[in-house]
Protein backbone atom coordinates (compact mmCIF):
# COMPACT_ATOMS: atom_id res chain seq x y z
CA UNK A 1 0.00 0.00 0.00
CA UNK A 2 1.12 3.54 -0.76
CA UNK A 3 0.96 6.02 1.75
CA UNK A 4 1.01 9.97 0.73
CA UNK A 5 4.04 10.65 3.80
CA UNK A 6 0.96 13.61 4.44
CA UNK A 7 -0.52 14.70 7.55
CA UNK A 8 -4.34 15.05 6.47
CA UNK A 9 -7.33 16.94 8.80
CA UNK A 10 -10.74 15.71 7.18
CA UNK A 11 -14.11 16.69 8.27
CA UNK A 12 -17.30 15.79 7.23
CA UNK A 13 -19.67 18.34 5.56
CA UNK A 14 -23.27 17.56 4.82
CA UNK A 15 -23.16 19.93 2.19
CA UNK A 16 -20.33 20.12 0.77
CA UNK A 17 -18.45 16.22 1.44
CA UNK A 18 -14.84 16.09 2.23
CA UNK A 19 -12.38 18.68 2.67
CA UNK A 20 -8.16 17.95 2.97
CA UNK A 21 -6.44 20.70 4.38
CA UNK A 22 -2.65 20.37 3.74
CA UNK A 23 -0.93 20.44 7.14
CA UNK A 24 1.51 23.05 7.98
CA UNK A 25 4.05 20.60 9.63
CA UNK A 26 4.70 19.00 6.28
CA UNK A 27 7.00 20.83 4.49
CA UNK A 28 8.99 20.42 1.17
CA UNK A 29 12.57 20.84 0.93
CA UNK A 30 14.58 21.75 -2.13
CA UNK A 31 18.55 21.47 -2.28
CA UNK A 32 21.86 19.49 -3.61
CA UNK A 33 23.06 16.40 -1.79
CA UNK A 34 25.34 13.57 -3.04
CA UNK A 35 23.17 10.63 -3.53
CA UNK A 36 19.70 10.48 -4.60
CA UNK A 37 17.30 10.56 -7.47
CA UNK A 38 17.28 14.32 -8.75
CA UNK A 39 13.64 15.23 -9.04
CA UNK A 40 12.30 12.02 -6.81
CA UNK A 41 10.09 13.34 -3.85
CA UNK A 42 11.46 11.36 -0.55
CA UNK A 43 8.39 11.98 2.33
CA UNK A 44 9.86 10.76 5.74
CA UNK A 45 10.10 11.83 9.85
CA UNK A 46 13.32 9.82 9.50
CA UNK A 47 16.87 11.48 10.15
CA UNK A 48 17.99 7.83 9.25
CA UNK A 49 16.09 7.67 5.88
CA UNK A 50 16.94 11.46 5.27
CA UNK A 51 20.99 10.22 5.20
CA UNK A 52 20.34 6.48 3.83
CA UNK A 53 18.95 8.11 0.74
CA UNK A 54 20.29 10.80 -0.24
CA UNK A 55 23.72 10.32 2.20
CA UNK A 56 24.94 14.28 3.19
CA UNK A 57 25.18 18.02 1.93
CA UNK A 58 23.24 21.02 2.19
CA UNK A 59 19.48 19.18 1.63
CA UNK A 60 19.95 16.83 4.52
CA UNK A 61 21.24 19.16 6.88
CA UNK A 62 18.36 21.29 6.11
CA UNK A 63 15.81 18.59 6.32
CA UNK A 64 17.24 17.33 9.57
CA UNK A 65 16.69 20.45 11.39
CA UNK A 66 12.88 20.88 9.98
CA UNK A 67 12.43 16.92 10.86
CA UNK A 68 13.89 17.69 14.63
CA UNK A 69 11.56 20.46 14.88
CA UNK A 70 8.91 17.61 14.43
CA UNK A 71 8.00 18.43 10.58
CA UNK A 72 7.31 16.03 8.01
CA UNK A 73 10.03 16.47 4.74
CA UNK A 74 9.07 15.85 1.08
CA UNK A 75 12.91 15.82 0.35
CA UNK A 76 14.07 16.69 -3.38
CA UNK A 77 16.78 16.66 -4.53
CA UNK A 78 18.12 19.36 -7.12
CA UNK A 79 20.80 19.45 -10.14
CA UNK A 80 23.95 20.82 -8.88
CA UNK A 81 24.14 23.86 -11.06
CA UNK A 82 28.24 24.05 -9.31
CA UNK A 83 29.93 21.72 -7.28
CA UNK A 84 31.56 22.42 -4.40
CA UNK A 85 35.42 23.77 -3.45
CA UNK A 86 37.60 25.17 -1.55
CA UNK A 87 37.23 29.04 -0.64
CA UNK A 88 39.82 31.26 -2.56
CA UNK A 89 41.31 28.58 -4.33
CA UNK A 90 40.23 30.56 -7.03
CA UNK A 91 41.12 33.76 -5.58
CA UNK A 92 42.67 35.65 -8.62
CA UNK A 93 46.54 37.01 -7.74
CA UNK A 94 48.35 39.20 -9.75
CA UNK A 95 51.52 38.21 -11.58
CA UNK A 96 54.64 38.60 -10.10
CA UNK A 97 57.07 41.35 -11.38
CA UNK A 98 59.86 40.46 -9.01
CA UNK A 99 61.98 38.89 -6.57
CA UNK A 100 64.90 40.05 -3.98
CA UNK A 101 68.34 37.22 -4.04
CA UNK A 102 67.41 36.92 0.22
CA UNK A 103 66.16 33.97 2.06
CA UNK A 104 63.19 33.58 3.26
CA UNK A 105 62.43 34.81 -0.76
CA UNK A 106 60.34 38.34 -1.03
CA UNK A 107 58.31 38.00 -3.72
CA UNK A 108 56.97 41.68 -5.67
CA UNK A 109 53.76 42.22 -7.46
CA UNK A 110 52.73 44.54 -10.19
CA UNK A 111 49.10 45.43 -8.16
CA UNK A 112 47.69 44.60 -4.71
CA UNK A 113 47.95 41.09 -3.71
CA UNK A 114 45.47 40.96 -1.41
CA UNK A 115 46.86 38.62 0.26
CA UNK A 116 47.51 38.07 4.49
CA UNK A 117 50.21 36.45 6.96
CA UNK A 118 49.47 32.61 6.71
CA UNK A 119 47.66 32.32 3.58
CA UNK A 120 49.14 29.53 1.43
CA UNK A 121 49.96 29.68 -1.65
CA UNK A 122 51.37 27.83 -5.12
CA UNK A 123 53.94 29.65 -7.28
CA UNK A 124 55.00 28.60 -10.51
CA UNK A 125 56.91 29.63 -13.69
CA UNK A 126 59.27 32.19 -12.00
CA UNK A 127 62.00 31.54 -14.74
CA UNK A 128 65.62 32.38 -12.59
CA UNK A 129 65.07 32.67 -8.93
CA UNK A 130 63.46 28.93 -9.36
CA UNK A 131 63.51 28.78 -5.34
CA UNK A 132 60.45 30.44 -5.85
CA UNK A 133 58.35 27.79 -7.37
CA UNK A 134 56.62 25.72 -4.97
CA UNK A 135 54.15 25.87 -2.04
CA UNK A 136 54.61 28.31 0.53
CA UNK A 137 53.17 30.13 4.08
CA UNK A 138 53.21 33.72 3.51
CA UNK A 139 54.30 36.75 5.63
CA UNK A 140 53.02 39.73 4.54
CA UNK A 141 55.54 42.75 4.43
CA UNK A 142 52.96 45.78 2.52
CA UNK A 143 50.21 45.69 -0.21
CA UNK A 144 52.70 44.45 -2.83
CA UNK A 145 55.49 42.50 -1.33
CA UNK A 146 55.21 39.10 0.80
CA UNK A 147 58.23 36.83 1.45
CA UNK A 148 57.78 32.91 1.68
CA UNK A 149 58.17 31.39 4.70
CA UNK A 150 61.16 28.34 4.14
CA UNK A 151 62.61 29.20 0.94
CA UNK A 152 65.42 29.69 -0.04
CA UNK A 153 67.03 32.46 -2.66
CA UNK A 154 68.96 30.42 -5.58
CA UNK A 155 69.80 33.68 -7.66
CA UNK A 156 68.63 36.81 -9.17
CA UNK A 157 64.72 36.43 -10.80
CA UNK A 158 64.59 37.10 -14.73
CA UNK A 159 61.01 36.37 -15.61
CA UNK A 160 57.40 34.93 -14.85
CA UNK A 161 55.77 33.65 -11.91
CA UNK A 162 52.18 32.72 -11.51
CA UNK A 163 50.17 32.97 -7.72
CA UNK A 164 47.78 30.57 -7.12
CA UNK A 165 46.13 31.02 -3.23
CA UNK A 166 45.34 27.50 -1.83
CA UNK A 167 42.59 29.04 0.10
CA UNK A 168 44.53 27.33 3.56
CA UNK A 169 45.85 29.65 5.79
CA UNK A 170 48.24 28.10 8.34
CA UNK A 171 49.16 29.80 11.88
CA UNK A 172 51.75 28.37 13.88
CA UNK A 173 56.20 27.49 14.10
CA UNK A 174 55.79 24.27 12.02
CA UNK A 175 57.44 23.62 8.48
CA UNK A 176 55.31 21.01 7.66
CA UNK A 177 52.95 23.55 4.89
CA UNK A 178 49.22 22.22 4.58
CA UNK A 179 46.94 22.16 1.92
CA UNK A 180 43.06 21.36 2.19
CA UNK A 181 42.16 20.65 -1.17
CA UNK A 182 38.96 18.49 -2.81
CA UNK A 183 35.04 19.24 -3.48
CA UNK A 184 33.28 20.30 -0.37
CA UNK A 185 30.12 18.47 -0.02
CA UNK A 186 28.67 21.14 2.34
CA UNK A 187 29.57 24.59 3.62
CA UNK A 188 32.18 23.68 6.52
CA UNK A 189 34.86 26.11 8.45
CA UNK A 190 37.29 23.64 8.79
CA UNK A 191 39.96 24.16 11.58
CA UNK A 192 42.89 21.25 12.17
CA UNK A 193 44.23 21.82 15.27
CA UNK A 194 47.95 19.91 16.29
CA UNK A 195 47.82 18.38 19.72
CA UNK A 196 51.00 16.43 19.47
CA UNK A 197 53.79 18.02 16.97
CA UNK A 198 56.37 15.60 14.33
CA UNK A 199 57.70 15.02 11.47
CA UNK A 200 55.55 14.45 8.35
CA UNK A 201 55.53 11.04 7.65
CA UNK A 202 56.85 9.92 11.09
CA UNK A 203 54.01 8.24 13.80
CA UNK A 204 53.11 10.74 16.13
CA UNK A 205 51.28 13.97 14.86
CA UNK A 206 47.72 13.68 16.58
CA UNK A 207 45.02 16.26 15.96
CA UNK A 208 41.66 17.31 16.65
CA UNK A 209 39.49 18.35 13.45
CA UNK A 210 36.86 21.05 13.73
CA UNK A 211 34.34 21.83 10.65
CA UNK A 212 32.53 25.19 12.44
CA UNK A 213 35.34 27.34 13.00
CA UNK A 214 36.66 25.76 16.84
CA UNK A 215 33.41 25.82 17.84
CA UNK A 216 33.79 22.22 18.53
CA UNK A 217 35.86 19.07 18.18
CA UNK A 218 35.92 15.20 17.73
CA UNK A 219 38.08 13.37 19.33
CA UNK A 220 42.05 13.04 18.92
CA UNK A 221 42.75 11.27 15.76
CA UNK A 222 46.44 10.12 15.03
CA UNK A 223 47.97 11.00 11.87
CA UNK A 224 50.42 7.77 11.67
CA UNK A 225 52.68 7.68 9.05
CA UNK A 226 50.27 9.10 6.63
CA UNK A 227 51.37 12.18 4.55
CA UNK A 228 47.36 13.25 3.84
CA UNK A 229 44.23 12.55 5.80
CA UNK A 230 40.66 12.64 4.17
CA UNK A 231 38.40 15.04 6.03
CA UNK A 232 35.56 11.89 6.20
CA UNK A 233 32.28 12.55 4.89
CA UNK A 234 33.76 16.23 4.18
CA UNK A 235 34.93 16.14 0.15
CA UNK A 236 37.83 17.55 1.61
CA UNK A 237 41.51 16.16 2.24
CA UNK A 238 44.57 17.45 3.90
CA UNK A 239 47.94 17.56 2.64
CA UNK A 240 51.33 17.89 4.09
CA UNK A 241 54.15 18.85 3.13
CA UNK A 242 58.07 17.75 4.28
CA UNK A 243 58.65 19.43 7.58
CA UNK A 244 57.69 19.27 11.64
CA UNK A 245 54.08 20.50 12.75
CA UNK A 246 54.39 21.75 16.72
CA UNK A 247 51.66 21.18 18.94
CA UNK A 248 49.72 24.22 19.12
CA UNK A 249 50.20 24.99 15.32
CA UNK A 250 46.60 25.05 13.22
CA UNK A 251 45.14 25.06 9.75
CA UNK A 252 41.68 26.57 8.55
CA UNK A 253 39.86 26.71 5.49
CA UNK A 254 36.50 26.90 4.28
CA UNK A 255 34.78 24.65 2.53
CA UNK A 256 31.75 25.86 -0.40
CA UNK A 257 28.82 24.32 -0.89
CA UNK A 258 27.55 22.71 -4.07
CA UNK A 259 25.64 25.13 -5.70
CA UNK A 260 22.23 24.90 -7.07
CA UNK A 261 20.19 27.52 -9.65
CA UNK A 262 16.76 28.73 -10.43
CA UNK A 263 16.41 26.27 -13.46
CA UNK A 264 16.87 23.50 -11.16
CA UNK A 265 15.07 24.58 -8.40
CA UNK A 266 12.29 24.89 -11.37
CA UNK A 267 12.36 21.89 -12.02
CA UNK A 268 12.07 20.08 -9.00
CA UNK A 269 8.69 21.76 -8.62
CA UNK A 270 7.60 20.76 -11.65
CA UNK A 271 8.31 17.21 -10.53
CA UNK A 272 6.79 18.06 -7.40
CA UNK A 273 3.71 19.32 -9.35
CA UNK A 274 3.24 16.15 -11.07
CA UNK A 275 3.14 13.78 -8.24
CA UNK A 276 0.89 12.95 -5.50
CA UNK A 277 1.84 14.79 -2.93
CA UNK A 278 0.16 17.96 -5.22
CA UNK A 279 -2.96 16.23 -4.25
CA UNK A 280 -2.79 16.36 -0.61
CA UNK A 281 -0.52 19.28 -0.69
CA UNK A 282 1.94 20.81 2.18
CA UNK A 283 2.44 23.60 4.12
CA UNK A 284 5.63 25.45 2.86
CA UNK A 285 8.81 25.07 1.23
CA UNK A 286 12.03 25.52 1.85
CA UNK A 287 14.70 25.91 -0.85
CA UNK A 288 18.14 25.21 0.29
CA UNK A 289 21.18 27.31 -1.29
CA UNK A 290 21.75 31.07 -1.87
CA UNK A 291 19.83 32.41 -4.40
CA UNK A 292 20.15 36.66 -6.19
CA UNK A 293 17.39 38.75 -6.65
CA UNK A 294 16.99 37.49 -10.03
CA UNK A 295 16.90 33.82 -9.09
CA UNK A 296 13.92 34.81 -6.81
CA UNK A 297 11.99 36.10 -9.87
CA UNK A 298 12.03 33.03 -12.13
CA UNK A 299 11.09 30.89 -9.34
CA UNK A 300 8.59 32.90 -8.75
CA UNK A 301 7.24 32.51 -12.03
CA UNK A 302 6.92 28.49 -11.46
CA UNK A 303 4.96 29.19 -8.06
CA UNK A 304 2.46 31.36 -9.77
CA UNK A 305 2.52 28.37 -12.73
CA UNK A 306 1.70 25.89 -9.25
CA UNK A 307 -0.77 28.55 -8.16
CA UNK A 308 -2.61 27.90 -11.60
CA UNK A 309 -2.91 24.48 -11.13
CA UNK A 310 -4.32 24.81 -7.75
CA UNK A 311 -1.16 24.09 -5.87
CA UNK A 312 -1.14 27.17 -3.76
CA UNK A 313 2.00 27.27 -1.22
CA UNK A 314 4.84 29.63 -0.46
CA UNK A 315 8.90 29.66 0.03
CA UNK A 316 11.32 29.87 2.05
CA UNK A 317 15.00 31.07 0.70
CA UNK A 318 18.55 32.62 1.45
CA UNK A 319 20.25 36.06 0.39
CA UNK A 320 24.13 35.33 0.92
CA UNK A 321 25.96 35.52 3.87
CA UNK A 322 29.17 38.39 4.24
CA UNK A 323 32.03 37.28 2.98
CA UNK A 324 34.31 35.03 4.97
CA UNK A 325 37.08 36.41 7.31
CA UNK A 326 40.49 36.42 6.09
CA UNK A 327 41.21 33.48 8.73
CA UNK A 328 39.63 31.07 6.36
CA UNK A 329 40.54 32.27 3.44
CA UNK A 330 38.01 35.12 2.42
CA UNK A 331 38.50 38.95 2.32
CA UNK A 332 36.14 39.52 5.22
CA UNK A 333 33.28 42.11 5.19
CA UNK A 334 31.38 44.28 7.24
CA UNK A 335 27.80 44.01 8.40
CA UNK A 336 27.00 47.45 6.55
CA UNK A 337 28.92 46.78 3.66
CA UNK A 338 27.01 42.92 2.82
CA UNK A 339 23.42 44.64 4.10
CA UNK A 340 23.97 46.97 1.23
CA UNK A 341 25.41 44.23 -1.22
CA UNK A 342 21.68 42.25 -0.73
CA UNK A 343 19.53 45.53 -0.51
CA UNK A 344 20.75 46.50 -3.79
CA UNK A 345 20.45 42.80 -5.62
CA UNK A 346 16.78 42.55 -4.62
CA UNK A 347 15.85 46.09 -5.10
CA UNK A 348 13.79 45.46 -7.87
CA UNK A 349 12.43 41.41 -7.32
CA UNK A 350 8.55 41.42 -7.04
CA UNK A 351 7.84 37.88 -5.83
CA UNK A 352 5.31 37.72 -3.77
CA UNK A 353 4.98 33.62 -3.36
CA UNK A 354 8.76 34.16 -1.61
CA UNK A 355 10.18 34.94 1.57
CA UNK A 356 14.05 35.43 1.82
CA UNK A 357 15.75 35.44 4.72
CA UNK A 358 19.42 36.86 5.52
CA UNK A 359 21.84 36.59 8.22
CA UNK A 360 23.93 33.57 9.15
CA UNK A 361 24.10 31.99 12.21
CA UNK A 362 25.30 28.89 14.36
CA UNK A 363 23.20 25.91 14.51
CA UNK A 364 23.85 22.28 15.81
CA UNK A 365 23.44 19.63 12.90
CA UNK A 366 20.93 17.07 13.09
CA UNK A 367 23.85 14.40 12.64
CA UNK A 368 27.37 13.39 14.22
CA UNK A 369 30.80 12.72 12.55
CA UNK A 370 32.70 10.00 14.17
CA UNK A 371 35.66 12.41 13.37
CA UNK A 372 34.40 15.95 13.81
CA UNK A 373 31.30 15.40 16.80
CA UNK A 374 28.39 16.88 16.34
CA UNK A 375 28.79 20.67 14.61
CA UNK A 376 26.94 23.89 14.90
CA UNK A 377 27.49 24.86 11.70
CA UNK A 378 26.88 28.11 10.36
CA UNK A 379 23.84 28.40 8.63
CA UNK A 380 21.23 30.77 6.79
CA UNK A 381 18.35 32.08 8.98
CA UNK A 382 16.22 30.55 6.71
CA UNK A 383 16.31 27.27 8.23
CA UNK A 384 15.59 28.16 11.05
CA UNK A 385 12.81 29.62 9.95
CA UNK A 386 11.21 26.91 7.81
CA UNK A 387 12.18 25.21 11.02
CA UNK A 388 10.12 27.48 13.17
CA UNK A 389 7.02 27.06 10.78
CA UNK A 390 6.55 23.44 11.09
CA UNK A 391 5.61 23.95 14.66
CA UNK A 392 2.95 26.75 14.36
CA UNK A 393 -0.20 27.57 12.41
CA UNK A 394 -0.06 28.99 9.04
CA UNK A 395 -1.68 32.55 10.65
CA UNK A 396 1.21 32.33 13.45
CA UNK A 397 3.98 35.20 13.34
CA UNK A 398 7.27 33.13 13.68
CA UNK A 399 8.64 36.16 15.48
CA UNK A 400 6.30 35.84 17.90
CA UNK A 401 7.91 36.36 21.51
CA UNK A 402 5.82 34.46 23.85
CA UNK A 403 7.39 31.08 21.73
CA UNK A 404 10.93 32.11 22.50
CA UNK A 405 13.63 32.43 20.25
CA UNK A 406 14.47 30.13 17.34
CA UNK A 407 16.03 27.56 19.03
CA UNK A 408 18.31 26.08 16.28
CA UNK A 409 20.45 29.17 16.89
CA UNK A 410 23.14 28.79 19.52
CA UNK A 411 24.63 31.99 20.78
CA UNK A 412 27.93 31.95 22.34
CA UNK A 413 28.33 35.66 23.72
CA UNK A 414 32.21 35.07 24.39
CA UNK A 415 33.11 33.82 21.15
CA UNK A 416 30.93 34.97 18.54
CA UNK A 417 31.75 38.80 18.69
CA UNK A 418 35.34 37.84 18.47
CA UNK A 419 35.48 35.03 15.82
CA UNK A 420 35.49 37.19 12.46
CA UNK A 421 31.85 36.62 11.03
CA UNK A 422 28.73 38.98 11.11
CA UNK A 423 26.14 37.96 13.06
CA UNK A 424 23.33 40.54 12.19
CA UNK A 425 21.36 41.75 14.51
CA UNK A 426 18.55 44.14 13.39
CA UNK A 427 18.06 45.71 16.82
CA UNK A 428 21.99 46.81 16.73
CA UNK A 429 22.32 46.87 12.53
CA UNK A 430 18.88 48.08 11.31
CA UNK A 431 18.21 48.28 7.74
CA UNK A 432 16.87 45.16 6.08
CA UNK A 433 13.11 45.28 7.51
CA UNK A 434 11.54 48.04 5.89
CA UNK A 435 8.59 47.65 8.84
CA UNK A 436 10.90 49.03 11.25
CA UNK A 437 12.83 51.59 9.78
CA UNK A 438 14.96 49.70 7.32
CA UNK A 439 14.61 49.53 3.50
CA UNK A 440 14.56 46.12 2.48
CA UNK A 441 12.01 42.82 2.23
CA UNK A 442 14.35 40.56 4.21
CA UNK A 443 13.23 38.55 6.79
CA UNK A 444 15.55 39.00 9.77
CA UNK A 445 16.27 38.16 12.82
CA UNK A 446 16.66 40.56 16.22
CA UNK A 447 17.83 40.39 19.72
CA UNK A 448 15.60 41.91 22.56
CA UNK A 449 16.54 43.55 25.51
CA UNK A 450 14.55 42.30 29.48
CA UNK A 451 14.13 38.64 28.57
CA UNK A 452 16.74 37.69 30.45
CA UNK A 453 19.37 34.74 29.38
CA UNK A 454 16.08 34.18 26.56
CA UNK A 455 17.13 37.79 25.21
CA UNK A 456 20.48 36.20 23.61
CA UNK A 457 18.77 33.90 21.22
CA UNK A 458 17.48 35.22 17.80
CA UNK A 459 13.84 36.40 17.07
CA UNK A 460 11.99 36.84 14.00
CA UNK A 461 11.60 40.31 13.47
CA UNK A 462 8.91 39.86 10.50
CA UNK A 463 8.43 37.24 7.77
CA UNK A 464 8.56 39.32 5.01
CA UNK A 465 7.63 38.41 1.48
CA UNK A 466 9.16 39.98 -1.51
CA UNK A 467 5.96 41.39 -2.37
CA UNK A 468 5.52 44.95 -4.09
CA UNK A 469 4.82 47.63 -1.17
CA UNK A 470 1.65 48.20 -0.44
CA UNK A 471 0.69 44.41 -1.33
CA UNK A 472 -1.72 42.85 1.04
CA UNK A 473 0.44 40.04 1.14
CA UNK A 474 3.20 41.68 2.40
CA UNK A 475 3.79 39.08 5.34
CA UNK A 476 3.84 35.41 5.09
CA UNK A 477 0.97 34.45 7.71
CA UNK A 478 -0.97 36.87 5.11
CA UNK A 479 -0.63 34.71 2.48
CA UNK A 480 -0.40 31.61 4.04
CA UNK A 481 -3.97 31.76 5.59
CA UNK A 482 -5.38 33.06 1.65
CA UNK A 483 -3.75 29.81 0.41
CA UNK A 484 -5.62 28.10 2.55
CA UNK A 485 -8.27 29.56 2.06
CA UNK A 486 -7.82 29.04 -1.91
CA UNK A 487 -7.43 25.16 -0.74
CA UNK A 488 -10.57 25.11 0.86
CA UNK A 489 -12.92 27.18 -1.54
CA UNK A 490 -11.31 24.87 -4.36
CA UNK A 491 -12.31 21.71 -2.80
CA UNK A 492 -15.87 22.87 -1.76
CA UNK A 493 -16.16 24.35 -5.74
CA UNK A 494 -15.39 21.48 -6.79
CA UNK A 495 -18.20 19.68 -5.14
CA UNK A 496 -20.30 21.23 -7.44
CA UNK A 497 -18.84 21.07 -10.81
CA UNK A 498 -21.41 19.13 -13.42
CA UNK A 499 -24.14 19.74 -11.12
CA UNK A 500 -27.42 20.58 -12.02
CA UNK A 501 -28.70 23.45 -10.25
CA UNK A 502 -32.06 24.78 -10.01
CA UNK A 503 -32.80 27.82 -11.94
CA UNK A 504 -35.50 31.00 -12.09
CA UNK A 505 -36.88 31.07 -15.65
CA UNK A 506 -34.66 33.82 -16.67
CA UNK A 507 -31.74 30.95 -16.72
CA UNK A 508 -30.27 32.46 -13.36
CA UNK A 509 -29.25 30.54 -9.93
CA UNK A 510 -32.39 30.19 -7.97
CA UNK A 511 -32.34 31.72 -4.04
CA UNK A 512 -32.42 27.59 -3.21
CA UNK A 513 -29.59 26.66 -5.70
CA UNK A 514 -27.40 29.98 -4.52
CA UNK A 515 -27.80 29.07 -0.68
CA UNK A 516 -27.17 25.42 -1.28
CA UNK A 517 -23.72 26.78 -2.69
CA UNK A 518 -22.93 29.65 -0.19
CA UNK A 519 -23.98 27.60 2.73
CA UNK A 520 -21.14 24.75 1.61
CA UNK A 521 -18.56 27.68 1.20
CA UNK A 522 -18.87 29.15 4.22
CA UNK A 523 -19.27 26.21 6.72
CA UNK A 524 -15.94 24.91 5.00
CA UNK A 525 -14.47 27.88 5.85
CA UNK A 526 -15.78 28.50 9.35
CA UNK A 527 -14.81 24.33 10.05
CA UNK A 528 -11.53 24.36 8.64
CA UNK A 529 -10.31 28.43 9.41
CA UNK A 530 -12.23 30.53 11.66
CA UNK A 531 -12.90 27.86 13.98
CA UNK A 532 -9.75 27.45 14.63
CA UNK A 533 -8.69 30.97 15.12
CA UNK A 534 -6.99 31.05 11.78
CA UNK A 535 -8.66 33.94 9.90
CA UNK A 536 -11.25 36.45 12.17
CA UNK A 537 -13.98 36.46 9.75
CA UNK A 538 -15.11 35.67 6.29
CA UNK A 539 -18.29 36.53 4.03
CA UNK A 540 -19.13 34.08 0.83
CA UNK A 541 -21.96 35.79 -2.02
CA UNK A 542 -22.79 33.92 -5.23
CA UNK A 543 -24.10 36.22 -8.25
CA UNK A 544 -27.71 35.63 -9.00
CA UNK A 545 -27.48 37.99 -12.18
CA UNK A 546 -25.68 35.08 -14.41
CA UNK A 547 -28.00 33.22 -16.96
CA UNK A 548 -26.19 30.23 -16.00
CA UNK A 549 -28.67 28.10 -18.45
CA UNK A 550 -26.10 30.30 -21.18
CA UNK A 551 -23.13 30.59 -19.45
CA UNK A 552 -22.70 27.36 -17.65
CA UNK A 553 -20.45 29.82 -14.86
CA UNK A 554 -21.04 30.38 -11.47
CA UNK A 555 -19.64 33.87 -10.26
CA UNK A 556 -18.75 33.52 -6.23
CA UNK A 557 -16.86 36.35 -4.62
CA UNK A 558 -15.24 35.05 -0.99
CA UNK A 559 -13.94 37.75 1.55
CA UNK A 560 -11.55 36.45 3.91
CA UNK A 561 -10.43 39.11 7.68
CA UNK A 562 -7.53 38.20 8.71
CA UNK A 563 -6.59 38.03 12.27
CA UNK A 564 -4.52 41.41 13.44
CA UNK A 565 -0.39 41.37 14.61
CA UNK A 566 0.90 43.38 17.20
CA UNK A 567 4.14 44.91 15.63
CA UNK A 568 4.85 47.72 18.62
CA UNK A 569 2.83 48.80 21.96
CA UNK A 570 3.33 52.76 22.59
CA UNK A 571 3.40 53.01 26.33
CA UNK A 572 2.77 56.44 28.33
CA UNK A 573 4.43 55.92 32.14
CA UNK A 574 4.78 58.27 34.72
CA UNK A 575 4.66 58.84 38.36
CA UNK A 576 0.61 59.92 40.06
CA UNK A 577 0.86 63.67 40.48
CA UNK A 578 1.32 63.73 44.19
CA UNK A 579 -0.28 66.92 45.03
CA UNK A 580 -3.51 66.38 43.41
CA UNK A 581 -6.66 66.49 45.20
Amino acid sequence: MTTTGNVQITITDGAAGVVVVPSNQVQVVIGCATAGTVGSVVATRSLSTLSSTFTNGPLVEAAGLTIQAGGTVLAIRATTNAAGYVLGSTQSVPAITGTDTSSPIKITTGSAHGLTSGDVVTIASVVGQTGANGTFVVVVVDATHFTLTGSTSVGAWVSGGTITFTGTVFTGTGTSVPTITGAALDDYYVKILIVAGGTRGTAGITFNLSLDAGRSYGPTIALGTATSYALTGTGLTWNLAAGTLVAGDYITAAGVAPALNAAGVAAALVSLQASPYAVTGWGSIHVVGVLAGADESTIQTTMDTLATGYVFTGCFTSARDAKAPTSYGGIGETDAAWTAAILADFSAVSAKRMLAAAGYYNMPSAFSLAVAGTPRYRRPLAWAQAAREVTIQPQTHSGRVRDGALSQIVVDPVNDPTDGFVYHDERINPGLDYKTGGAGRFTSATTRIGLGSAGLGYYIVNPLMLSPLGSDFWMWPFRAVMDVACDVVHQIGQQFINSDLQTNQNGTLSDLSARTIKTAIEGAIQAQMIALAMISGASVSVDQTQNILITGTVVITVTIIARAYVLEEDVTIGFANQLAA
